[in-house]
């Protein structure tokens, strides 16, 4: 029959379709990590990319919108 997918070629295009998610998920989150308004929005723009599911467009919408995160001081760094 025309149309019908066999298993073999089922698992292929699954395959390729996760592998073009993955694609897509890690352009969204490049965009967001490297988007010039989340270089002082760290936390933030870690969040947004790693925690939501907003489009990169929206995270980066937010980060514009955001309070600039104060600076961090070395007993700060030592909690990390």
């Amino acid at each position: 029959m025309v149309g019908q997918i066999r298993g073999s070629e089922a698992a292929t295009y699954a395959d390729a379709l996760d592998g073009l998610h993955r694609e897509i998920e890690r352009d969204r989150v490049r965009r967001i990590l490297c988007d010039p308004h989340a270089d002082l929005r760290d936390r933030l723009a870690k969040h947004l990319a790693f925690n939501t599911d907003l489009t990169a467009r929206e995270a980066i919408a937010t980060l514009r919108g955001a309070p600039i995160d104060p600076p961090v001081t070395d007993d700060e760094d030592d909690d990390r």
